[in-house]
């Protein structure tokens, strides 16, 4: 049980940092409900009533569910969330505040491998969970996902590479699947620079007869990652050529979020990147005072600190991470980069490897070996100087606290500060942590923890309303989920604008009602990432005049038809038709591959119209249409998936725990 117990101190901190989150007080906001929830709702609502979901036929006309690189459809913990609970306010919640505690746990686990001591292993375990990464990125869910799994994949892949073995390739194909199914495209294509730096980097540091016998590592495990998300990656590739964001973007559009010069100084006081004039989720690069600082007394060490490497890395991915000169020429020219849309994103890969090293280098300090204690005192003397020079910065500072209660909240008391009035407010606690961190570490080692964690948890707790929660409860939110109807009633026949016109204003909160109504139609297109070409061009010609003109979710440009709807369900259209004369018949789903059409039992396959819904072409009479969307591949490949993946899972709980019990 004791070696269980810097792990019970780590998930207190956790929920000490995270409480507004964690206390359903209040909601994550943005991008968390209106972008990530929907699909996840959907796929839980399409299991719970017995249906695989292949194709979600309420966002902008349908898009396919297995191919969407937001809805996590591929990600296990999904599944798990979907099956057991179905998913709502609150247990998606639950689920991003899990992976704050996985990627806590994965940074201790990582930290274990150069034998840390413990309290280092545990500040940099809360550094790294309570990230500036972390709390910025907190609406971003597939951006958090992949940093949970991210110190895992690391320890993994070093583990397999140092002494390879059957156990240690499950566990590193096990995380590493975690990571790729449940990440942003951007973060794969980042962990592909990543590990392929680590692992070069760890077979230079060897003697040349270990990397001679080891070479076949990279290559075997490589392959064997491959093959556990082959089914993912086809569905990705069938998406591609008719998604609206498979081409390179401009290197300038690309670098309009990134870190700049003025955020860098969120590495000691992270409420400056409060003040920035872009988008503050993608500034900070907090990773604490106790780590921070130690990494640049690292500098000083550099050959008593073993795995070295993640010092150049640190500074390789930071400065991709900006908007630094050269980056835009970078991305245009290495393999992937020009595909991702925020490079900000990388950032996450520099503050591990920092964090990482920092560690060691505190590992160090600890001992008093380096004699370097005295740089904690370097930051709060240079910001002490700054304040006194800018008094008068203090004094306006000062009086704005005295009215802080004619301020409508924290929030909006903190985001009117110039950045002269962040800097000092921050300095304030710089200037405490800084001396509490020196003095614990010269005097009494056992307080540097209290410290260092202290730090991390009140920088949390300020950024929190800033980039992770809304003015809204959990509760709040889930209230407006609630009103969905339940299962999947037959789309009404009547023209869009009939109904549409009374959908709720839930656009900012948890996305566009259409996702939630269970009716097919939407206004205008909702903005939501996946987007195919057909739909794009739809949206942009033909829908205003169709929307205008009260049509159906089927109807034919013809004239009116008498249309009654036999069955439906997510992938399935069944109806009866009866016309006056030859008719064409418009079925406002979105054309993809697996849509089957059959006309009074006959395979047919239909023509296009306005560029992206099926138009069947009927005589005069009665007809029985079935317009069906079968994936077979995709339900096979899933299926192997899962048991493949639990496999590897009960394998590597079995082995782990057999080895733990040897070595007692």
């Amino acid at each position: 049980m004791k070696r269980y117990r810097p792990l019970l101190y780590i998930a207190l901190i956790i929920v000490l940092a995270y409480f507004p989150v964690i206390s359903f007080t209040f909601a994550l906001k943005n991008d968390f409900f209106t972008q990530y929830f929907p699909q996840r709702f959907f796929i839980g609502e399409a299991l719970r009533h017995g249906y695989f979901p292949l194709w979600n036929p309420y966002i902008n006309y349908g898009i396919p569910v297995s191919a969407d690189m937001n809805a996590g459809f591929w990600y296990p913990l999904t599944w798990l969330n979907a099956l057991v609970s179905g998913y709502n306010a609150y247990s998606f919640t639950l689920e991003a505040f899990f992976h704050l505690l996985v990627s806590a746990f994965g940074m201790y686990w990582l930290t274990g491998l150069w034998k840390l001591k413990t309290p280092v292993r545990i500040i940099a375990a809360v550094s790294y969970a309570c990230s500036g990464f972390h709390v910025g990125q907190l609406q971003h869910y597939n951006w958090i996902t992949a940093a949970a799994w991210l110190p895992w994949c690391t320890r993994a892949m070093l583990d397999y590479y140092l002494t390879p073995s059957i156990k240690k390739i499950a566990a590193a194909i096990l995380v590493f699947t975690l990571f790729i199914t449940g990440s942003h495209p951007g973060m794969i294509i980042g962990g592909i620079y990543f590990f392929g730096m680590i692992t070069i980097a760890l077979f230079l540091e060897m003697k040349k007869e270990d990397a001679k016998a080891l070479w076949y590592t990279p290559l075997v495990l490589a392959i064997m990652i491959l093959l556990a998300v082959s089914g993912m990656a086809w569905c990705y590739w069938e998406l591609i050529p008719l998604f609206t964001r498979a081409t390179p973007i401009e290197p300038g559009e690309m670098l309009i979020n990134a870190v700049d010069r003025h955020s860098f100084l969120s590495l000691l006081l992270p409420l400056t990147s409060a003040t920035s004039s872009f988008d503050i989720a993608l500034q900070n690069l907090y990773v604490g005072l106790a780590i921070f600082i130690s990494a640049i007394a690292g500098v000083f060490m550099l050959k008593r600190i073993r795995a070295t490497y993640f010092l150049f890395i640190a500074v390789c991915f930071l400065f991709l991470a900006s908007n630094l000169p050269g980056v835009g020429l970078l991305a245009e020219h290495l393999p992937l980069l020009g595909y991702v849309r925020l490079n900000s994103e990388f950032r996450i890969f520099g503050m591990l490897a920092l964090i990482v090293f920092g560690a060691q280098a505190l590992d160090q300090l600890y001992q008093r070996s380096a004699g370097l204690q005295s740089i904690f005192l370097i930051p709060g003397l240079i910001s002490l100087v700054v304040l006194l020079f800018r008094f008068d910065v203090l004094l306006a500072l000062s009086n704005e606290i005295m009215e802080i209660d004619n301020k409508p909240g924290i929030r909006d008391f903190i985001r009117d500060f110039s950045f002269s009035k962040a800097f000092a407010i921050q300095s304030i606690f710089l200037i405490l942590f800084c001396t509490g961190l020196y003095l614990a570490l010269l005097k009494k080692k056992s307080w540097f923890m209290f410290f260092a964690v202290l730090d991390l948890v009140v920088a949390t707790l300020l950024q929190l309303p800033f980039t992770g929660t809304g003015i809204r409860s959990t509760k709040d939110v889930q209230h407006l989920i609630a009103a969905s109807p339940g299962g999947f009633p037959a789309p009404s026949l009547a023209s869009e604008n009939s109904y549409i016109a009374s959908y709720p204003e839930t656009d900012k909160v948890i996305g566009n009602w259409s996702m939630y109504s269970k009716k097919i139609g939407v206004k205008d297109w909702y903005p939501y990432p996946i987007l195919l070409r057909g739909s794009e061009h739809y949206f942009e010609g033909d829908h205003p005049k169709l929307y205008e003109s009260g049509t159906a979710f089927i109807f034919s440009p013809s004239g009116p038809a008498n249309i009654r709807i036999i069955d439906f369900n997510p992938g399935l259209i069944r109806f009866e038709i009866n016309l006056n004369q030859d008719a064409t018949v418009v079925i406002k789903q979105n054309l993809y591959p697996g849509w089957e059409t059959q006309v009074d039992g006959k395979n047919i396959h239909p023509d296009t119209a306005y560029t992206a819904f099926p138009a069947i072409s009927l005589t005069k009479g009665p007809h029985m249409i079935t317009h069906e969307f079968r994936k077979p591949l995709v339900k096979i490949l899933m299926l192997i998936y899962a048991v493949v993946f639990l496999l590897m899972l009960v394998y590597t709980i079995i082995a782990s725990n057999t080895f733990s019990r040897n070595r007692s």
